[in-house]
């Protein structure tokens, strides 16, 4: 069964690092408070030494970042992790839990979104995963890097995409043969009904 794979770009991921750079500056004057209130020495090294990890993780994070030859480093997760067994401690145990959220949400976040379209239906990245079924559309098409997936309720979903390998004159024609599938079945059920 023929199919493709469009990985759509993700537009929000820049709001999402600035969220979670910002999530990151708070843990640390968090910790740095923490660590300078404390008048427990052990509890201090400990704050001290949780302050450090963090801070590395976040200065490689920023060095990455302008750095296009790695790109797959995902600081926030480190930093959410480490940052959670930071907090994982009475009273403040809550605070973990609530890393831990935004860990998962930021896994989420950072996904590859790969759109598949294949004869039997479309599934969209969204969360959770949208099946869309060809009966659905009244027209989805590839034009200029950006696919158009227009439904018959008149909602219309546009996306950039990032792969650039796929051929859109091929990848129209297989959108119009399953287009046109769905509306000679659609007409036969009509003509064996009798209307």
């Amino acid at each position: 069964m023929k199919s493709y794979d469009l990985v759509i770009k993700n537009e929000k991921a820049k709001y999402y690092k600035a969220i979670g750079d910002l999530i990151v500056v708070f843990n640390l004057i968090c910790f740095i408070y923490m660590a300078i209130k404390s008048t427990d020495s052990y509890r201090k090294i400990i704050f001290i030494l949780i302050i450090s990890v963090i801070a590395m993780h976040f200065l490689f994070a920023i060095y990455v970042r302008y750095n296009a030859k790695i790109t797959n480093y995902k600081s926030h997760r480190n930093i959410f992790f480490i940052s959670a067994i930071g907090w994982a401690r009475p009273p403040y145990w809550w605070i973990s839990i609530i890393l831990i959220v935004l860990l998962f949400l930021d896994i989420l976040a950072h996904r590859k979104l790969k759109l598949t379209v294949s004869e039997n239906k479309i599934n969209y990245p969204s969360f959770p995963r949208m099946v869309i079924e060809w009966n659905e559309l009244s027209n989805l098409v590839l034009k200029d890097g950006l696919v158009t997936i227009d439904f018959k309720n008149n909602k219309l979903i546009q996306q950039a995409i990032l792969n650039t390998d796929i051929n859109e004159k091929e990848f129209n024609e297989f959108c119009r043969i399953q287009l046109n599938k769905e509306r000679l079945l659609r007409d036969d059920g009509l003509k064996t009904k009798g209307i």
